[in-house]
């Protein structure tokens, strides 16, 4: 196997060649390919090597990148026939091989690990999933006053402040799902769970547009109170009466 300069590479590759020795080492790239393609393939294991501790790649990008220089990283040498002194040390290029291996061990069981597992962390189905829309309510028969008041503090999040005026709201009209189904989010997010699966649960047995939402948040909601197998079950429930439900489906494979 050839051997190459790699100090001088490295120097290259580190910025450190100025004048006219950087001007030497790229006529030495341009006359040899051998030396660009060694000098190429040790940049990128640089940045491979780079990726494993920053922050990490998009999942997709990552696996095309290893499966893409996984043969120029990994592929077993040829032999040679050809008698040779006994190597008395190791080059650098084996270990800029070890290292890149090590790197993508690294990258594959933080980026790949969570989609063999399959199913989230408590905390991160809800970081995930947990996030409502914001309110869009026709007034109807409710004040202006009324609406505006509870729209303005829902979207703020402010759903303390919000609930007294979606309850005003909710008496004025109470055949509203979509003042229903805010009221059990706000009670979601101050805690109030038996409140909140009374309302998830009316809705829920309804035949309205928010039927398939007001049941994915009451089992976000059993996900929160450690009732994890009891929200799967409803999932399932709810995809047997609705298969082709690609939100049900998904947070379903996120936390079964």
């Amino acid at each position: 196997m050839r051997e190459f300069n790699y100090e001088k590479i490295d120097q290259y590759l580190d910025g450190q060649l100025q004048g006219p020795d950087l001007a030497a080492f790229e006529k030495e790239l341009e006359a040899d390919p051998e030396l660009a393609a060694e000098t190429q393939l040790l940049q990128e294991m640089q940045v491979l090597l780079r990726q494993s501790v920053q922050d990490q790649p998009a999942e997709t990008a990552l696996r095309q990148t290893l499966r893409s220089k996984g043969d120029m990283y990994f592929a077993t040498p040829a032999v040679s026939t050809t008698p040779q002194a006994k190597a008395v040390r190791l080059t650098r290029r084996f270990w800029y091989r070890v290292s890149a291996a090590a790197a993508a061990c690294l990258i594959l069981f933080f980026v790949l690990l969570p989609s063999i597992n399959g199913a989230l962390s408590d905390e991160d189905v809800l970081a995930k999933y947990g996030n409502p829309e914001p309110l869009a309510i026709t007034r109807g028969n409710i004040p202006d006053t009324f609406l505006a008041r509870a729209i303005s503090y829902y979207n703020a999040e402010k759903y303390q402040e919000a609930l007294p005026l979606i309850d005003s709201s909710i008496a004025i009209d109470p055949a509203n799902t979509s003042l229903l189904f805010a009221k059990g989010i706000s009670l979601f997010k101050t805690g109030d769970y038996p409140g909140a699966t009374t309302v998830f649960e009316a809705i829920g047995s309804g035949q309205t547009s928010f039927k398939g939402d007001a049941i994915r948040w009451q089992a976000l909601l059993l996900v929160k109170t450690n009732q994890r197998k009891e929200a799967i079950v409803l999932l399932k429930a709810l995809l047997r009466d609705n298969p082709d439900d690609k939100g049900t489906k998904k947070l379903l494979e996120d936390i079964d």
